[in-house]
Formats: C-alpha cells, structure tokens, sequence
C-alpha cells in the first residue's frame, strides 16, 4: 500500500539476513546493469519473511528508500542513468519458494508503484575481494508499508530497453546458497519471466516502525461491463489500541459518501472513469483518506484488428476482423486510408484493385468513448507479375538431386558459389506448388530424426550496415511438440526456433536480438515464410511473418549494426560443425541473404512468389590442363530472357568443348566419363541435346534463349560442359530454373 507522509527517525535492514557486512557469494547485472540492451528487462525478486523477523522486525513497518551495492570488485566504473524505469513493492502472492511464471500473480492485494521514473547508478571503484561494494542504486520511494507476518516481500523493477544515457556500470552483490529468496525475470521479451529458486539480490531497506493511521484498500476488479458489481476491502493500519473506528467510502468522485461499511459493494450501471476514496478514523490519530484517482472503469473499449493478409497482387480481396475489446456500439472502417467511411460492418472485407500501399483506421464508439487505431501502410497491393528482389549475398533453392553441394546463385559473387553439406542424405520434397525438385524426395534441406544436416557456405561473416534474411520453414508432422533448432549461425550470431525463442523465433547477436513475437512451430505441414529485416538506417529491426511484419520491432542507435565473425556461416545448425540442427524438426528451404533493408512490399513479394529463376551448379567435376572447368549462367532465366547464355570458363584453350542439355539429371546414376576423359569425370544427366564449340581465351558460351510461353514455368533443364583437350575435363551439373 502507498502512503503519503510520515515522519520519524529512519532505520536500516539488509536482505538476505547476515549481508549487512558481508560479501555476497555472486554477482548479476540484473536489474541495473543493462547499459546495451535491445530488450526489455522486468524482475521481481522475493525475501522469505524471515530475513525480517530474524532481524528484530516482526511486525508492521514503513519502507521508505531501497539501497542496491555493488559486487566486490577492485574495478571502476563510471555510471549514469538508467531512463523511464519503475519500482513496485508488495506482499508475495505466494511464498518465495513456490512464485510462479506468471509475474502479475505472484504480486499481492496491496501492489503498488512506489517509484516511476529514472535511476541513477552511481559511479564508483570497488572495494575488494571479500569486502561488500560501494552503493550502487540508492533510490528513494513512496513510503510502503509492509507487515513480514502476512508473507514474503516482493521488489519488482522494470528497465526499459536501450535505457542507459552513460557509459557503464558494474555487477550487483547476490546470494546463491541458502538465501531464502528467488527471483522471476524477464529479459527475452516473453510473455512469462523464468524463475530461479536461491537467488538474492542484495539490497538494504530504510524503514521506519509504523505507527500511525494508514488507509489503504482494494478491489476484486479495477474493470469490466456495465453493470459491474465491485467489492472493495479495506486494508488499513491503524497502530492505535482500538483499531479503525469508521469507514467513509466515494465510490464515484462525486464527494458524497456511498457507502461506510467496511468492506463495501458497490454497482457502477453507466459507463465512465471512477475515482475512489476512503477516509477512516481510529481513536488516537483523527481522519486519514486515500484516494485512487481514475480506479475504476466501466465499459472502456479499445480499438484495435486483423487483416487476412498484408496485401497480395493487383485485384486483392482483404478481409478484416474486429478485435476490439470491450462493449462496441458501433464501427466505422477507412479501408484505403481516404478518411472516407467504407464500411460499418464489424468484420468487413475490402477489394483492392489498385497497386499501392494502404493505412487501415478503424474507430470504435459507445455511449462515453469514441476511439480510432490507425495501421500505417498495413497493406500492400503489388502490380501483377511482380518478381521477387534478387539476393545479393545468398540463394540457396537447395533443388540439388545428388552429392554434398549446393548452389549459392545470389546476384553478386561476394559468397562462394558453393555451399557444402555434411551428409549426402540431406533432402527432402518440399511438397510446395513451384517449388519441387525435379525427382521425388529432393528440394529443400530435410527433416531427420537423427543426422539432420546443415550447410556450411564457406563464407565468413562480414555485414556493416543493413541486412535481411528469408527463408521458408516447415514444421514436420513426425517432430516432437516444440523442437528446438537453429536455422542459421556461426556460433555468436544466430537464429533459433524453440528454447528461449519460446514458440516463436530469435535472431541474437551480441548487440541485438530480436523476437519475432508470433508463432513459428504451429501448424505441421503448413509452410511459413519468414524473414528479419535489420535496417541500419533507421535503427530498427523486425522479423514477418508470411509477408506481414511483426508488431514487435526493437530499436537500436542508427548507422552502428555489424555482424562479423571470423567463422563461416552454417545454415541449419547454430555453426558448421552442425551443432542443434534445425532439421531435426523442420524443414528449411530458399534461404536467401540480403546485403540491404528489404521493404515491406519486396518481402511479400517474396511470400508470396515462387523460387526465383536461377542457374546453379553443383555436383562432382574433374579437371583439366585450365584446372577447374567452370560452367554458369549469364543473365536470368526468367521467362521470355532471348539473351541467356550458358557459360564455359576455366578451359584449356582451343580445344573441343561440348556442351549437353537434358530435362532430367541422370536417372539412373551419372555415366562414367572416366575411360576417355580420365578419373572422376562422368556425365551427370539424361543426355537430349548437345552442342560443339571451340575453346578461345579459355572459354565458350552457348545461347540458350528462353521462351516466355507460361508451360515452361517451373521447368529445370540441366547443363554440362566436357572438354576434350590435352586431358579431358568436366564441369559441374548446372540447374537452368525457369521462372
């Protein structure tokens, strides 16, 4: 309970007992030390009852400064400010031993915010191993008062995140062995903290016995629909002999007694914000009231809705469903964000016809409110045939039918063109319209009860600036309820579903994490397409989900993201020695990785579009005099491109190069070359076409124009070079994906 005033001579105790000069035996940032956090961090510690009766304190007293210290250390630091943070104060719900995950429950009747606003942490140099730290957070309070017979004592403060205007600050002092205390926290922007049992953070309290009048009260419910029926209970303290003598309750802030029974009922029939007051007497101290102004509301409403889907291509029919909580008496929807009124149905769907981006305002009314949310560009309508945006770092299709590579056929040749797989058992048929292999089983990087592999890019991670990442996910219907696994990483970055990420999924890195804040492991079967955006630029980072951005975005200083490692990046494991594979409950396919901010619209197009037209190599090659025959793409093959080619580098110069065309890879097994080219060269496809060139500057080029007729849509034709030279070669099975 919060009290106004008091005044007396101030006393001091420090929890866990037997600290006062003592040095804890650990040490935890928690909660003042979060300088660097994207994050959130909200804790609640609780002290068994007996830290204060085995210190003299057994009955009723008035807290009034909280005191953290800092861990032994013989460093220094310089501290600073931790901004817009607050501090509640109650008696546990339950005992220290036995709080639960849900934070709001484990708070008592008489919770109350007894500070709101910023902590100053103070600077300073450690005293040494042994010797308990120097103050650390020494922060006033409204008084509290606080009786250990009635139970544990809860301190529960909240850091916002990227809060820290400083330049550092240092560990607190913490007791882990026999403690008699727990704490429950939030750090991952979950929607329930983590407990952990012998934990103490230690902190001395100022107080002072009380003595005096203290109203207080409660109410079994702050809220609800009229007509609300609410029970108030008083809580009172009066130190006097003779205890509270009458009660006068205001249920209404009309200064007009309702009501002096002491624990009263009272029936709120209209709509509206209520202030409440109790004034009591006892025999000693006179009147006392407290007041709680705005403590009940009636029929509150607020607005809010989902769409069907964040947009589509040019016509898009997008329905709408209303969310809003509380009694609505009436909608008023502006679907395309003209402020024209396009529909007062509650669940309303809309045709857009038109390509563009689009706000959504929905206003809800009844008989005292009238309120608007608006989503800002919420929708987005793409023009017909809109393709997906070209990765510039990585794209994996993974269609490969054989062997242990896979084709990296991003836009630019910053990665290797090559990745490389640890198992050969490594696919699956993603069973997803226009994006199948071309054989059964293979097409995307497979599920696995045991030996799921990953892939290892060869490409050691080096990003200053923006950056967005996609890939599609599936749950198999065969993995266990929420499995954990990593889709991508090189140890300290990395992305996880499951664990921490709870049911959604994490992007962490050292300086950066960012939840997705919807589910990720639903559905099995069911296909999900996913990506984070990170943008430098603006200082913002964001998972979507199926083309529709996340409504948790974490903010960060602009112009200063960086994700470099001196190790390779894996996808599918957390680093490329393989570790929690995400295979082992998913599927994953057509990863791709993005050296920019990809916008709102080119991530739904990539949603919502099919596997990006590509040429890929892959599969085993020999070589030659030139060393490595080289065989790619030049352009895209998209539909309709007359100017593609297929490529020959590397080759040992005027020789006789042939290059051969099939529908299929070898079905059968690849033909063995090796008799009239020499060792490990064979033919990796069905042969139905070939062409003959001679080498000049090393190379060849085979046109290979595309027809834009919609049949070929999906199709993979199949490519190789030989070379018959002063020893014979063979290149890579290149993979002509047309879309």
């Amino acid at each position: 309970m919060a009290l106004a005033s008091f005044a007396s001579a101030q006393l001091s105790v420090t929890i866990p007992a037997g600290l006062a000069a003592v040095e804890g035996n650990s040490s935890n940032a928690f909660p003042w030390n979060r300088f660097s956090s994207t994050q959130n961090l909200q804790q609640q510690m609780f002290y068994d009852s007996t830290h204060f009766t085995s210190q003299g304190i057994v009955g009723p007293i008035v807290i009034t400064k909280l005191t953290w210290r800092a861990n032994a250390t013989t460093a220094s630091w310089a501290g600073g400010t931790q901004t817009g943070c607050w501090i509640d104060l109650s008696t546990a719900a339950f005992d220290q031993a036995a709080v639960t995950t849900n934070m709001v429950s484990n708070h008592g009747a008489d919770y109350a915010r007894v500070y709101s606003g910023n902590v100053a942490v103070l600077p300073g140099t450690g005293n040494g191993t042994g010797v308990p730290g120097p103050v650390l957070v020494d922060q006033p309070i409204t008084p509290f008062i606080y009786d250990p017979s009635l139970g544990d004592l809860c301190i529960d403060t909240f850091v916002p995140s990227l809060s820290w205007a400083a330049a550092a600050g240092t560990s607190l002092d913490v007791q882990t062995t026999g403690s008699l205390s727990s704490r429950v926290f939030n750090s991952t922007n979950a929607a329930a903290g983590t407990v952990t049992q012998n934990h103490g953070t230690v902190v001395t309290l100022e107080y002072v016995p009380a003595s005096g009048l203290y109203p207080a009260f409660s109410a079994n419910v702050q809220s609800g629909v009229s007509p609300l029926a609410v029970n108030f209970t008083d809580a009172t303290y009066s130190s006097a002999a003779g205890g509270v003598q009458s009660w006068s309750w205001d249920f209404n802030g009309d200064n007009v007694i309702d009501s002096n029974l002491q624990n009263p009922t009272f029936v709120y029939s209209s709509c509206g914000t209520y202030t409440v007051s109790l004034t009591v007497t006892d025999n000693q101290f006179g009147a006392a009231t407290e007041t709680k102004v705005g403590f009940i509301v009636v029929d509150a409403i607020a607005p809010n809705f989902t769409a069907s889907s964040s947009g589509g291509f040019a016509p898009a029919n997008i329905s709408f469903t209303d969310t809003s909580t509380g009694p609505v008496a009436a909608y008023l929807w502006d679907l395309d964000g003209d402020s024209v009124i396009d529909s007062n149905l509650q669940n309303p769907s809309f045709l857009y016809a038109t390509p563009g981006t689009y706000s959504v305002s929905l206003t809800v009314i009844n008989g005292c409110n009238n309120l608007t949310v608006t989503k800002t560009n919420l929708i987005t309508i793409l023009a017909p045939g809109s393709l997906p945006a070209p990765a510039e770092l990585m794209q994996f299709q993974l269609n490969e039918v054989r062997g242990n590579t896979v084709a990296n056929t991003a836009s630019t040749g910053a990665a290797p063109a090559q990745g490389t797989v640890n198992n050969s058992t490594w696919q699956s048929d993603p069973n997803r319209p226009l994006f199948k292999g071309n054989e059964a089983g293979f097409g995307c990087l497979g599920y696995r009860t045991t030996g799921a592999a990953s892939i290892n890019t060869g490409w050691t991670t080096s990003i200053t600036g923006s950056m967005s990442i996609s890939f599609w996910l599936r749950k198999d219907p065969a993995a266990a309820a929420s499995p954990f696994g990593y889709a991508f990483g090189n140890g300290t970055f990395r992305s996880f579903v499951g664990g921490a990420a709870g049911a959604g999924i994490t992007f962490r890195g050292t300086a950066l994490t960012v939840d997705s804040g919807f589910t990720v492991n639903g559905t099995p079967g069911v296909w999900q397409h996913l990506t984070v955006v990170v943008d430098d630029a603006a200082g913002t980072a964001r998972w979507y989900d199926n083309g529709t951005p996340s409504g948790t975005v974490v903010n960060f200083t602009p112009n200063t993201f960086s994700y470099t490692s001196t190790l390779p990046l894996a996808i599918g494991a957390i680093s490329t020695a393989g570790g929690s594979p995400i295979g082992t409950g998913y599927d994953l396919d057509d990863f791709r990785f993005y050296t920019r901010a990809l916008t709102g619209a080119e991530v739904l197009v990539n949603a919502l579009s099919a596997e990006a037209a590509s040429a890929g190599a892959a599969g085993t090659f020999c070589d030659g005099p030139g060393g490595t025959p080289i065989i790619s793409g030049n352009g895209v093959p998209s539909l309709g491109n007359a100017s593609f080619s297929v490529d020959l580098s590397n080759a040992e110069n005027s020789k006789l190069a042939a290059i051969v065309f099939g529908f299929l890879p070898a079905t059968f097994g690849t033909f063995d070359l090796s008799p009239w080219l020499g060792a490990g060269c064979e033919l990796q496809l069905d042969y139905s076409a070939a062409n003959f060139h001679i080498t000049a500057g090393n190379a060849a080029s085979q046109a290979f124009a595309i027809p834009s007729a919609a049949s070929f849509q999906g199709l993979h034709i199949y490519s190789q070079w030989v070379i018959l030279g002063t020893t014979g070669a063979a290149s890579r099975l290149l993979d002509i994906n047309l879309q």
